[in-house]
């Protein structure tokens, strides 16, 4: 990286043409140059792209540097407002943590000019949808021996919910809902956290907290958090046609449903 050497000089002539010859003998290019100072001493800038080489010969010419400081170089365009640009700065700025029944709109991420060593403000606008609706379902999740069943029913002041995991081998590692074995989970929906699903008009969404009990890691029994992340009403009931996705603590698990329903009542 370029570095500037700043060397203390008399301010006489020929004091910049000596240090100028010491560093080209020694065979050290020099990017740039300046020259502050309008009394007896002058405080003379040289960017040189090898400051040991410099600075090496300046001490055999009995010439100190006093500082020096690495440096960035940006090449730019010969043309007006070329420092203007470079002393702004582009951010992208995105707002995270929107919950699911809300959109932001007016774009997201944005991007945004901070001038340098400033600050800049951004907007969003966020629209959520309100639920005044009820939604009930159950059925079972999963085939063979690994499958959940559950039953629920969520509305905008609370609700309770109740999911059942069934694991035939008990706690399997390999499995990733049976990796806690065989466990029940009741839940209590928290008033408020029932809202619509952004652009799934069947689809709600709920969270709360409840206690669960596991038949093979009791070590693990207690009290979780549960987020419903969609629970969706796509049409009659039976098999691959409705859809759920919930998260227990770590434990998650999602998909269409293998038997049941999940019922959107448009009224509450």
């Amino acid at each position: 990286m370029p570095v500037d050497l700043v060397i203390d000089v008399n301010n006489t002539p020929g004091a910049l043409a000596r240090v100028a010859a010491a560093i080209s003998d020694a065979g050290v290019n020099i990017a740039a140059a300046t020259c502050v100072g309008p009394g007896e001493r002058a405080e003379l800038h040289i960017l040189v792209p090898h400051a040991e080489a410099a600075r090496h010969v300046l001490a055999i010419s009995h010439v100190a540097v006093s500082r020096e400081r690495e440096v960035v170089v940006v090449e730019v365009r010969d043309r007006p407002g070329v420092l203007a640009d470079l002393t702004r700065k582009i951010a992208r700025v995105e707002l995270s943590g929107v919950p699911a029944n809300c959109r932001v709109s007016d774009g997201n991420p944005q991007d945004v000019t901070v001038p340098s060593g400033g600050t800049a403000t951004v907007s969003f606008t966020v629209n959520c949808l309100a639920a005044n609706d009820k939604m009930t379902g159950g059925g079972k999740l999963g085939d063979g021996r690994d499958f959940a069943t559950f039953g629920f029913e969520a509305r905008s002041t609370g609700g309770q919910l109740e999911w059942v995991q069934h694991c035939g081998k008990g706690v399997n590692s390999g499995s990733p809902t049976c990796a806690l074995g065989n466990f029940t989970f009741h839940g209590a929906i928290a008033a408020g956290s029932y809202s619509a699903v952004s652009d799934q008009p069947n689809c709600r969404a709920w969270s709360g907290t409840g206690t669960a009990k596991f038949k093979d890691v009791p070590s693990r029994n207690g009290t979780y958090t549960f987020t419903v992340n969609a629970a969706c009403d796509n049409g009659q009931p039976g098999r691959g046609t409705d859809f759920i996705d919930i998260a227990i603590g770590d434990y998650q698990d999602s998909g269409y449903l293998t038997g049941g329903n999940i019922q959107l009542h448009e009224k509450d």
